[in-house]
């Protein structure tokens, strides 16, 4: 199974925060320069919240995402 885990850094160097959206089942695999033009419009969003729904643009410092296999391979990291 594959899975997406999509951070959101939040706050200033000193004060860091991360969100993570986790998204299962992941089976497509976009190309890297697509994946990471969607992390930078996410970045952008005036909409994203954490699990209790707390907004948390526009502290949005820096996104990144991983895919993770539960077979044993090293997980593909991006970061914009």
């Amino acid at each position: 199974m594959q899975y997406l885990n999509i951070h959101f850094t939040i706050g200033p160097d000193n004060a860091k925060k991360i969100v993570t959206w986790k998204l299962k089942n992941v089976t497509a695999h976009p190309a890297p320069e697509k994946v990471k033009e969607a992390l930078r419009m996410l970045a952008k969003c005036q909409w994203i919240t954490d699990s209790k729904g707390v907004m948390l643009w526009p502290d949005v410092t820096q996104v990144s995402a991983e895919y993770i296999s539960t077979q044993a391979s090293e997980p593909v990291k991006f970061e914009v």
